[in-house]
């Protein structure tokens, strides 16, 4: 990582939008890494989702590309857009796949046991949800006042 961004800083002149792009993403991603505990944490001991906040720098740097891109090659500006429309459609696809997994909340907190079983808020949501809706009894005995 660090040679990447020695070579960055080296280029800054030529490419300053790589560095700035970099920085940014690394910026924003750093307190999710868990070098400090961030709120987060108090229920996980990752953050990844964060990365999506942290990726807005790379998808401009990407988009600026793009449209330097198409600025000095007008020539070839059907391929270039033929491939935008080809991520677009990727993107596309991966969501509406992914649309099945999170349909509600039971569905998302059912995934998550999947893929994590050892979730303690998936089963405590989960159970919160059946005992709302009376799918089950109470898991502790009723306390009667003594008779006076």
């Amino acid at each position: 990582m660090g040679a990447v961004l020695l070579l960055l800083w080296r280029g800054r002149r030529r490419h300053p939008g790589l560095l700035a792009g970099s920085l940014f993403y690394l910026g924003t991603l750093f307190p999710a890494l868990g070098f400090f505990n961030v709120y987060p944490f108090i229920y996980s001991y990752v953050a990844d989702h964060f990365q999506y906040l942290a990726s807005l720098g790379i998808l401009a740097l990407a988009a600026a590309a793009w449209g330097t891109a198409l600025a000095r090659w007008p020539a070839r500006t059907p391929l270039l857009y033929g491939a935008a429309a080809a991520v677009i459609g990727l993107c596309g696809v991966l969501s509406w796949r992914a649309v099945p997994d999170v349909s509600d909340v039971v569905t998302l907190y059912d995934e998550t046991l999947v893929r994590n079983p050892a979730c303690w808020m998936a089963e405590d949501n989960l159970g919160q949800i059946d005992f709302d809706a009376k799918r089950i009894r109470r898991p502790w005995p009723t306390i009667k006042p003594p008779c006076a």
